[in-house]
């Protein structure tokens, strides 16, 4: 799931209508400034059952769990597992979210969805 900050309201909505035992892993990524220190693993987890995890690297995806990615950060799918890599600032666009989805889409394949 991918928003840019403004986004936030309609991400909570998506997951407060999530079952607590869905049989999925929700990965959301936010389109943020990378110089300001994000809190919304807290926001989004006053509206969930599901657990809520600020992404770590090599943090094991499991089922009913909600990973919001940490500014500044360039997640991938690993198998069954997040990995983390800062963004380079002269290389890299700012793009987390295609990067993301992306690449959740060649690792997970039918087996994801993308909701922006």
């Amino acid at each position: 799931v991918g928003a840019s900050a403004g986004g936030l309201e309609a991400i909570k909505e998506f997951l407060k209508g999530l079952p607590s035992n869905i049989n999925a892993a929700i990965v959301v990524v936010f389109h943020l400034d990378p110089t300001i220190k994000s809190f919304l693993h807290d926001l989004i987890d006053t509206v969930t059952a599901l657990k809520v995890k600020a992404v770590t690297d090599n943090m094991p995806l499991t089922a009913g769990s909600v990973y919001v990615v940490p500014e500044n950060q360039i997640v991938s799918l690993d198998g069954p597992t997040l990995r983390l890599s800062p963004f380079e600032k002269t290389t890299d666009r700012r793009t987390p979210i295609d990067r993301t989805l992306m690449n959740i889409a060649v690792q997970a394949g039918s087996r994801s969805a993308a909701v922006i």
